[in-house]
């Protein structure tokens, strides 16, 4: 399935980005996951 693709490289790279954050700011996972949130909202 393409859409399965599609939707398994996005979390790939949410999980990517959430591990850079925790990186630049530790222990701050809460509201990292809130603004990942808010993103894939307004798209």
């Amino acid at each position: 399935m393409v859409a399965q693709r599609v939707l398994g490289r996005a979390v790939n790279f949410l999980e990517f980005e959430n591990r850079i954050q925790r990186k630049m700011v530790p222990g701050n996972q809460r509201s990292n996951l809130y603004a990942i949130g808010k993103q894939s909202s307004h798209e």
